[in-house]
């Protein structure tokens, strides 16, 4: 690969996060229209937030 690395090196996508995907590809198909009257562009479909908070690493 493009990495030096094969593919069955490599770990294995989480479902959470290949679900958050999915949905937010779903949704921009639903979606592709140059506007959406009453949409702000940067939120993301219902429970995405809620499938990456567990990958996402919290610092403070």
């Amino acid at each position: 690969g493009y990495i030096g690395a094969a593919l069955a090196d490599l770990d294995p996508l989480p479902a959470g996060i290949r679900e958050a995907i999915l949905r937010v590809a779903a949704d921009l198909y639903e979606n592709r229209e140059a506007t959406v009257i009453g949409s702000s562009g940067s939120t993301l479909p219902f429970g995405v937030t809620d499938l990456l908070a567990p990958h996402r690493a919290w610092t403070f």
